[in-house]
Formats: structure tokens, C-alpha cells, sequence
């Protein structure tokens, strides 16, 4: 399936957004929602399939992340990299009841774990840039 059934990007548009990225590759956050998968079909419209590593951290705290998971698979982004953090998540968060706590323990955690798959892919692949 061609992203461009998704996406129909205008040479001008092309040529911006590569100009930004240059000859690097994009990391792409994503997440179930419409407009992630959208974003990131954008950067492959732009960029190709090669250039562009779509990443999934997969808290467990959404019901629904294994649903999402497969719909962006099985939706233009076939070479999906999941992270099954449900456990740290799980660990961290227990016995954490105030909500505005539970949202600083998370973004600390997904921070730390995105800086660590970084810092993996850069030795690896050499992203130049992180789209979130």
C-alpha cells in the first residue's frame, strides 16, 4: 500500500520539508491517534520508507495500545518499532493515586525511555531528527 493513497504532498511542500531534514533520518513518534499516523505518513511522502523510523512506546497504560498498534502496522507504517514499556509503567505508577503525580512520573519515564531508544538508533541508524 502506497503512503501517497493517504497523503498527496505538492512538490513545493516536498521540497521544504526535505530542505529541513537534509539527508538525515526522522524519528517519528506515534501514537493511536489519527493525526500521529497522519504525521507520519507525511514524513514518509516526503522522505521514504528508508528515511523515516516510526516509534511506539507502548505504556499499557491505554487498554486499546495493542488495537492501535496493529491499526498503524496494517496502515502505512509496516516497519512500526514498539517499545513494551507496560512494565516500567506499571512499577512506577503503583500505589501513586494523585493524578498530577501519575502525569510526572510518566513523562519522566517516557522521556527517559525515548532518550534511551535514541540514543540505540543513533548508534545504529543515525537519526537526525525526533518529530513528536
Amino acid at each position: 500500500m502506497k503512503t501517497s493513497q493517504y497523503l498527496d504532498l505538492n512538490p513545493l511542500e516536498k521540497l521544504l520539508f526535505c530542505s529541513q531534514i537534509g539527508n538525515g533520518q526522522i524519528v517519528c513518534l506515534v501514537d493511536g491517534e489519527a493525526a500521529s499516523l497522519e504525521k507520519a505518513l507525511l514524513c514518509i511522502e516526503a522522505l521514504g520508507q528508508k528515511r523515516v523510523i516510526p516509534l511506539y512506546i507502548n505504556t499499557g497504560i491505554d487498554p486499546d495500545s495493542n488495537i492501535q498498534i496493529n491499526f498503524l502496522k496494517n496502515n502505512g507504517l509496516p516497519h512500526l518499532r514498539v517499545i513494551h514499556a507496560a512494565p516500567y509503567f506499571t512499577k512506577a505508577l503503583d500505589g501513586i493515586i494523585e493524578e498530577e503525580e501519575r502525569k510526572q512520573i510518566t513523562e519522566s519515564l517516557f522521556d527517559h525511555l525515548l532518550k534511551n531508544e535514541l540514543a540505540a538508533l543513533e548508534s545504529r541508524e543515525h537519526p537526525t531528527f525526533v518529530l513528536k
